[in-house]
């Protein structure tokens, strides 16, 4: 068995995107392939299947989104079209037909079809910038900078649906946030705050003693919470479910 996985650590830094190749018959890894066709900073980067074969996807401050083979390193499409870096990116699959969107600074989503006239929309987001997105199979949402700027789209309208009320950020920085059934999480400065996707009012805060919340993440699951500070300290916590289910497995 292969598997791929990538050196965030330099394509999050740089222009620069490493591709290692896991075997799991010797159990190493090897670089596989560099890709540098990007003119600046990689600021997010997804794994996705185009006609059954697996793709890499990646969006940088040079406005641009691009897709990869992961065997050759061929560089499939180049997205262009955004003003400002291209913070985050989601690969979806809707009525068997693959597809992505993608969010810059000045607060744009764009949806993309796999093909050379790629572009299929547009919704402007709330919030000054730095707009992330998260996606389930059927449901988006986006966050940037200030309050009311958490909410949910109607995506076949292209319109807000839902705004969830307590996140109140307001400094000029990427918040990446995570989702989980049916509860999403999000860093708010030194606490984490969390919300039930089809209600509003915020459920609880937690303060994980990082500092300033720069990502979170949340297993499958949802009974594991991974944050990570400005000191580049990373915290996990669990629920009662998550520490009987890491119980079984110790």
């Amino acid at each position: 068995m292969n598997s791929f996985f990538i050196d965030k650590e330099v394509a999050f830094k740089s222009p620069t995107i490493l591709l290692f190749r896991y075997h799991s018959s010797t159990n190493k890894c090897v670089e596989h392939l560099t890709l540098n066709e990007h003119l600046a900073e990689v600021h997010d980067i997804a794994f996705t299947k185009i006609d059954d074969r697996l793709s890499l996807i990646s969006g940088s401050s040079d406005e641009t989104v691009r897709v990869w083979d992961v065997e050759t390193g061929n560089n499939l499409h180049t997205f262009s079209g955004h003003i400002g870096p291209v913070f985050t990116i989601c690969a979806r699959l809707k009525d068997d037909v693959p597809f992505l969107f993608s969010a810059s600074q000045g607060g744009d989503i764009k949806i993309w079809l796999f093909e050379e006239d790629g572009l299929r929309g547009t919704f402007k987001a709330p919030g000054k910038w730095c707009t992330c997105i998260a996606a389930s199979d059927d449901r988006l949402f986006s966050c940037g900078v200030g309050k009311g700027s958490l909410v949910e789209w109607n995506e076949t309208e292209g319109k807000i649906q839902r705004k969830y009320e307590g996140y109140m950020n307001e400094k000029d920085r990427i918040v990446r946030f995570d989702m989980a059934h049916n509860f999403l999480a999000l860093g708010d400065g030194h606490e984490v705050k969390f919300w039930h996707m089809d209600r509003e009012i915020m459920l609880a805060t937690v303060d994980p003693a990082v500092g300033q919340i720069t990502a979170v993440g949340l297993n499958n699951d949802g009974y594991l919470l991974a944050v990570i500070g400005e000191s580049n300290d990373i915290k996990i916590f669990s629920n009662t479910s998550g520490l009987a289910q890491l119980n079984e497995h110790s």
